[in-house]
């Protein structure tokens, strides 16, 4: 199997995954990522760096937060 390619320094995917390695295997929230990486499309540009090889998770859970319930999601790439 190919080791995972790294994308150009500066694209939203290479914000993406330097900030998915930083955590060291820790969850990162979709909110901080969307935020740091200016993307609304994180989903995508988490499928883009799968097929560049990287396995990345996905968490997902439901919070009531007055009244409603809220769904939430977070991605990490497991410690190796």
């Amino acid at each position: 199997m190919n080791p995972p390619r790294f994308p150009r320094d500066g694209t939203q995917r290479r914000i993406i995954l330097d900030s998915l390695l930083a955590a060291k295997g820790e969850c990162v929230g979709l909110n901080h990522l969307m935020r740091i990486a200016c993307c609304e499309a994180v989903h995508s540009t988490i499928a883009e760096l799968r097929k560049l090889g990287w396995t990345i998770e996905n968490k997902q859970w439901t919070e009531k937060q007055g009244g409603r319930s809220m769904r939430h999601s977070a991605y990490r790439i497991p410690n190796t």
